[in-house]
């Protein structure tokens, strides 16, 4: 079994500035790419479930692109234009299992165990 590294943010965000100054932040580029796949590594859970979002190589970073909606309201007979700006790398967790043998404490890819987990703060939401 092979042992899944965490992937933080600081990782995350150090995996798509690789490419150096000058060289395009495209899938092709980046160390997060899934080639064989034709998909990016990041998780993304949705209700319960894993999805891995499929891209090409010429594709722009999803993660790395700053999402903005505008949105028109009519307030006392004047269009006010309101601007919400998202960014999908500022809102990824993480979380990592294993399991530990309880005798020495390291972890062991046996079936018994203690099972551990590790989770950013905030990952069950705010105040969890």
């Amino acid at each position: 079994m092979k042992k899944r590294k965490k992937l933080s943010k600081e990782r995350f965000k150090k995996a798509l500035n690789v490419v150096g100054p000058g060289i395009e932040k495209i899938c092709n580029n980046c160390r997060l790419f899934n080639r064989d796949e034709g998909e990016c590594r990041v998780v993304v859970l949705h209700q319960g479930e894993r999805y891995n979002l499929p891209v090409t190589p010429g594709d722009a970073c999803f993660f790395d692109t700053e999402f903005v909606a505008i949105k028109e309201e009519l307030v006392n007979d004047e269009i006010v234009t309101k601007k919400e700006t998202f960014n999908p790398a500022d809102e990824i967790k993480s979380a990592r299992f294993w399991v530990e043998d309880p005798m020495t404490g390291k972890p062991t890819t046996k079936k018994k165990g203690t099972v551990k987990i590790e989770y950013d703060k905030d990952f069950f939401g705010k105040g969890e």
